[in-house]
């Protein structure tokens, strides 16, 4: 079953075409500039770009620089995929394919991981290599109930024949209910939300389903690979998932907890011979990953208020009732469990369910950051934890034809939003222009390695000289810092005052330790004095409205 390529490769292929389809509307390069169709991605993938060391295009050419091990900020995200990137940069490849290249990659593992994991849950091979495709694009009934809308406030039941024959028109006309508010969600579809701009997620759902496929095949009622087999692949898969992406390694520990007490549960009296089995098949992988996560993620100094107590709180912030938002955000999944759950004793004591559960009412009782994305990644997981039983209860039922058409209303927003980006890509948002980068290259040649820069970089987190050139900044990404609760607005008004009075402020700059000032000559709303800049400080570039200065 490991083995078996005619099994998974068919949605494999799919999953990395569509992939790889997508990408053509995440990269645009027109005119040398970098871009994007997806606005979201500024704050995740320009991040990436340069919140790692090894990752910025800087000039040291060592391929294994000792700061790898360490960060320089409180927190960060965990290394794996930025590492990955950093070597194909290093090794000649583009911003473009350094990007991409390690998503293809991931894609595939993916499509292995989903399809292998319906395949436990007992989907036939060629439904096998439907769902997965069919969980990436699950939404809410917002794709059927755009189209009741489009149908109804056309003349006639059927609409507008010549926009029915007219696909791109079609699907921007089944946009607009969406564009107006009309049905609004506050959780997407994870294609869109949260697989193609948050590159980590992509790893970390990668590792964490194979992870997961194996550890289910260690069950103890009926284990199907070699012990050693599976320690082995843990330890290596485990540590890996924890600098990939710590919510899916959560995810994935959670369903070990399950599995061990519910073993325990079961047989109070083997529950030391239970305990000894499962820390012989992953205690090692446990380990390595806690060290892996000790080294990547530093704790975060200061007091941390991104947790917080808030039931409903996704109800809330979409301003919708109970029923409108179950409706618009987690369809018909929900209901079906509580069915599944009420008629099937081997659903409920499914370790799946149990650990989907738990992720689900906990992610739904408790916010992790002031945004919804790190509880939209857990709910994710809960949602596949949930689906794999779920698989398996309506395969053994008579009227199959009641989860086709779940899984058709499931997958309903998914394919609205697809069209829509396939047929209508829109116009992309520029994240570096050719100019950002020419004078990234040159601060990466003429500015020492210690350099420490100020930049307005609480409004623009995409500056070049933070993102592009291997220096420090005064103060990285200002919204990202925020979503991890740490306070940043006492910082981000030093910065105004020393950039808006840059002589005034001259001590306290060198008292920082800040090296230089760079800052665009049309700064639009920022306010900036370039005229004491120009008195005061010693001005080494000006390049197309890009300006740097030295601090004397």
């Amino acid at each position: 079953m490991w083995l078996q390529p005619m099994r998974f490769l068919p949605h494999t292929i799919v999953l990395l075409v569509l992939m790889w389809c997508l990408s053509s509307a995440l990269f645009l390069l027109p005119d040398g500039s970098i871009a994007t169709a997806f606005p979201s991605v500024w704050g995740d993938w320009s991040l990436h770009m340069a919140h790692a060391w090894w990752f910025a295009e800087q000039s040291p050419a060592a391929w294994l620089d000792p700061r790898i091990l360490r960060f320089d900020e409180s927190f960060s995200y965990p290394p794996l995929i930025n590492f990955i990137s950093g070597m194909l940069l290093r090794a000649g490849f583009g911003i473009q394919a350094a990007m991409l290249l390690p998503c293809v990659l991931f894609a595939g593992m993916l499509g292995y991981g989903l399809n292998m994991l319906y395949r436990h849950a007992g989907a036939r091979p060629w439904i096998a290599g439907f769902l997965p495709l069919a969980l990436l694009l699950a939404g809410g009934t917002r794709g059927i109930a755009s189209l009741a809308a489009w149908g109804i406030g056309k003349s006639g039941i059927i609409g507008d024949p010549s926009a029915v024959t007219n696909l791109p028109r079609l699907f921007d006309e089944l946009e607009q209910p969406i564009n107006k508010g009309l049905l609004a969600q506050a959780w997407l579809n994870p294609l869109f939300t949260l697989i193609i701009p948050q590159r980590t997620f992509l790893a970390g759902m990668a590792l964490g389903s194979v992870s997961l496929l194996i550890l289910l095949k260690c069950d103890r009622r009926g284990p199907r690979v070699r012990p050693f087999f599976a320690m082995s692949c843990l330890a290596f898969l485990l540590p890996l998932l924890a600098m990939a992406h710590v919510h899916s390694w959560l995810a994935v520990v959670c369903v070990l907890a399950v599995m061990v007490i519910r073993d325990s549960w079961g047989s109070p009296s083997a529950t030391l011979r239970i305990v000894r089995h499962w820390l012989r098949l992953t205690g090692p992988g446990l380990i390595l990953s806690i060290a892996a996560i000790s080294l990547t993620m530093p704790a975060i100094s200061g007091k941390v208020s991104g947790f917080g107590w808030a039931p409903g709180w996704m109800m809330r912030e979409a301003n919708q009732s109970g029923i409108m938002f179950w409706l618009v955000n987690w369809n018909v999944l929900i209901p079906l469990v509580i069915l599944a759950a009420l008629f099937s004793s081997d659903f409920r004591r499914d370790p799946c369910f149990l650990a989907g559960a738990v992720i689900f009412t906990v992610m739904n009782l408790v916010k992790l950051q002031p945004w919804s994305w790190d509880n939209s990644k857990l709910l994710f997981w809960s949602m596949l934890l949930l689906s794999l039983p779920l698989v398996r209860f309506f395969s053994r039922l008579r009227w199959k034809a009641i989860g086709v058409a779940a899984v058709v209303v499931f997958c309903s927003d998914g394919m609205l939003s697809l069209g829509h980006r396939i047929f209508q890509p829109g116009n992309p948002f520029v994240i570096w222009t050719a100019s950002d980068q020419a004078i990234a290259a040159w601060a990466r040649e003429k500015l020492p390695l210690d350099s420490l820069i100020l930049s307005p970089s609480p409004v623009e987190h995409r500056f070049w000289s933070f993102a592009l050139t291997g220096r420090r900044n005064v103060q990285a990404y200002g919204g990202w810092m925020w979503t991890h609760g740490l306070p940043v607005q006492p910082l981000q008004s030093r910065i105004e005052i020393m950039l808006a009075k840059p002589g005034e402020n001259l001590a306290a700059m060198k008292g920082l330790g800040i090296t230089h000032v760079a800052v665009p000559e049309n700064p639009g709303s920022l306010k900036i004095g370039f005229t004491e800049l120009n008195q005061s400080f010693k001005l080494l570039i000006s390049f197309d409205n890009q300006a740097v200065f030295a601090i004397p």
